[in-house]
């Protein structure tokens, strides 16, 4: 990289290199009157008197990018027949040095990055404009900690011949929509790039690995790993959000980049649970717009992020905009209805079944502490209450919860001298929390409404009085204590559940 550090070049005097990438260099700049930050894109290449036209044309339909989410284009101009670009000086670097490779996400820290990045991107669109080269690097973070949309334009200077790869392509093939690696970019294949950034987030590795023809031939004909093989605890609906938008066939995935965004936020809301008796909604069939005769314009390239240096990668010819498909074609977004495996094992539920097999050793040991509460139906409560618990947890963790809870809780209840609960004791309070887990297929773990907390509260009524010997207190008195201290152990739970999706 050639420093240019102490030129001018307009108003700015380039300050500090940034870093540089296969179209462009990239330095911190300063505007030499009123002293205002900036970045400064110089082109790699020089131009002949008849692309210099061109070049004003292409970065003037840049600039007009106004949103909140795109990096502005302040000034552009050509020195010494050597284009450079002004752009707005983002301080806080991209999302990739935030999240380094191999950083896997919540889906609830992607939604807000998505939610801007798709802004910027349906903004674009309803342009005309496609900028084929979505990726981390490419996404900076401003000083309000906003996600801004970089390197609309750079390359378009090299859209001439003289400046063309024998490959035809443009932007970083390990993001790379099929249809773009033909040469023939369209608004959805922002989307598949997008989805691919996605799909690293949460797994922690893109989909395809390999050489540039490698990675080639897995965009075109390989389906990506499964998300939910990398990371289990990933929802069915989040997968299958992400592989619509990775649809080898542009025409199947979602209708635009919004509707992305909007579909992922969905699935992310429900990534616990979904409740199966609620009729799923499908997302209305979108409008198509009437047949654009404004041409569609390419406007991404592989320059320099403004923080980073970015591989070098051929250019491509200018796209136009795709023929409009019939209604009939177009894909209708759709949240699919999703079952609870009971089964399955996560953080979430490793953590429940530790702090249930807590409590069912802090109430037991709790009830054998003689003299500490005044009356004695207050211990025959306590010894009630682990049969509940143990209960509880099955009902909303699942199965083998269920029997962590109340199998590991008696044990170590047995260790520590307890021993009349016995081999058979330790037995039933497994089965207890076992048969309370399959709650799950009913209720979906679902508690914020009357009828899951009552089909609860009924499974536990008669789970304690099948078993309620084991409280020293008969079935009676244990069903009692069950309908009154179930169903508010259930509503405490959706309580705090809502508040931090909420949060």
């Amino acid at each position: 990289m050639t420093d240019r550090t102490g030129q001018q070049l307009g108003n700015y005097l380039l300050t500090r290199p940034l870093g540089q990438g296969g179209f462009a260099e990239v330095y911190q700049g300063e505007h030499i009157y009123l002293k205002t930050q900036a970045a400064i894109k110089v082109l790699l290449t020089q131009l002949a008197s008849d692309d210099i036209e061109e070049f004003l044309k292409e970065a003037r339909t840049i600039a007009n990018l106004i949103h909140p989410n795109i990096v502005r284009v302040l000034e552009f101009g050509i020195e010494s027949k050597t284009p450079f670009l002004v752009m707005d000086y983002a301080p806080n670097g991209t999302l990739r040095q935030r999240h380094p490779k191999g950083s896997r996400l919540e889906p609830a820290v992607i939604v807000p990055y998505l939610k801007q990045i798709a802004a910027g991107l349906q903004y674009a669109h309803d342009q005309k404009l496609i900028h084929r080269d979505v990726k981390p690097e490419n996404l900076l973070i401003g000083r309000h900690h906003e996600i801004l949309l970089s390197d609309f334009g750079i390359a378009l200077v090299a859209q001439s011949s003289r400046y063309q790869s024998t490959q035809d392509v443009v932007g970083t093939v390990a993001y790379m929509s099929p249809e773009q690696i033909q040469g023939k970019p369209r608004p959805a294949s922002d989307q598949y790039s997008l989805g691919v950034v996605v799909y690293e987030w949460l797994s922690g590795n893109r989909p395809f690995h390999g050489s540039f023809t490698e990675l080639c031939t897995q965009h075109m004909f390989a389906s990506p790993p499964p998300l939910r093989e990398r990371v289990p605890s990933i929802s069915l609906n989040v997968e299958q959000v992400v592989n619509t938008a990775l649809n080898k066939d542009p025409r199947q995935r979602f209708a635009s980049v919004q509707a992305f965004a909007n579909a992922f936020k969905s699935a992310s809301q429900n990534q616990e649970h979904i409740p199966t008796f609620v009729k799923p909604q499908l997302t209305p069939k979108p409008v198509q717009p009437a047949p654009s005769t404004k041409p569609m314009i390419p406007a991404s390239q592989p320059g320099a992020s403004l923080h980073q240096p970015v591989a070098p990668l051929p250019p491509s010819k200018r796209a136009s905009s795709p023929a409009p498909r019939q209604a009939s074609q177009q894909p209708v977004a759709q949240t699919p209805t999703k079952k609870v495996k009971v089964w399955n094992i996560g953080r979430r539920r490793i953590k429940a079944a530790i702090i249930g097999a807590t409590l069912f050793l802090f109430l037991s040991l709790l009830s054998n502490v003689e003299g500490l509460l005044p009356y004695v139906g207050f211990l025959y409560l306590l010894s009630t209450m682990p049969l509940v618990i143990t209960i509880f947890f099955g009902e909303v963790f699942g199965p083998w919860v269920g029997i962590f809870v109340g199998g590991i809780g008696s044990v170590l209840y047995t260790m520590l001298g307890y021993y009349y609960f016995g081999i058979i004791g330790i037995a039933i309070f497994a089965l207890a929390g076992f048969i309370a887990g399959f709650a799950l297929l009913i209720t979906q773990g679902l508690y914020n409404n009357f009828r899951a907390v009552t089909i609860a509260t009924v499974i536990g009524i008669l789970i304690t009085g099948l078993f309620g010997f084991i409280t020293y207190l008969g079935s009676i008195i244990s069903m009692a204590v069950c309908l009154i201290l179930l169903p508010i152990l259930l509503v405490i739970y959706n309580a705090m559940t809502n508040r931090r999706r909420r949060a």
